[in-house]
């Protein structure tokens, strides 16, 4: 013959799990589980080969959050724009560590950031396996240049600004394209022409 239920063994069972209903109410609607991560759009005019899903996202050397998605389009984006959008994640907590949580939460206070000179940036992390990830930053003598034109409904946009590296890279890009333009094979014939002449006027002079 079966035991008869305990009543006392059951109702506190019935009270824990109204009370961890109610604390998980309370979390779910504080934002504690939603609005862990703040996500932010970049576009990048760089080559985004060695950026990925999960890269580090770094302020001043700190690793703060990391890259959530790489697109080849965005929502609001020019059509005759041929930057890559990439979207950031950065905890909530992190940005309050950092001073940025009241500023970037508001797009008034956002807005101030960005004349601040908050900008983002591609950079390497090494130079062997040329993986890259996104640098945040001050640069305040930088222009603000936004790229995505639905602002009232879009993510909040954080300026880009290209690297050094970036910079050297078109720079040799433009040089190996004009000196592919060079014609060797008619400067070969001028110099040879020219060689001879030389030495047509040695023999005479001799």
């Amino acid at each position: 013959m079966s035991k008869p239920a305990n009543s006392t063994l059951i109702g506190a069972f019935v009270l824990g799990g109204t009370l961890l209903l109610i604390v998980a109410t309370g979390l779910f609607g504080s934002g504690f589980f939603t609005e862990r991560q703040h996500q932010f759009i970049c576009f990048f005019e760089d080559s985004v080969n060695g950026l990925d899903t999960g890269s580090p996202v770094k302020f001043k050397g700190v690793t703060i959050g990391k890259v959530a998605h790489v697109l080849l389009r965005a929502h609001g984006q020019a059509e005759n724009d041929n930057s890559i959008p990439v979207i950031i994640e950065i905890e909530n907590r992190i940005l309050a560590a950092q001073g940025f949580a009241s500023q970037l939460s508001s797009r008034e206070k956002y807005r101030a950031v960005l004349e601040k000179g908050l900008r983002a940036r591609l950079q390497q992390q090494s130079l062997i396996t040329g993986m890259l990830y996104v640098e945040l930053d001050f640069h305040p003598q930088t222009a603000i240049q936004l790229r995505n034109q639905n602002h009232d409904d879009a993510l909040q946009e954080i300026p880009t600004i290209s690297t050094n590296l970036g910079t050297v890279m078109r720079a040799a890009t433009q040089t190996l394209e004009q000196f592919s333009q060079i014609n060797f094979t008619g400067l070969s014939e001028k110099v040879n022409t020219l060689l001879t002449q030389v030495e047509h006027s040695i023999l005479r002079i001799a």
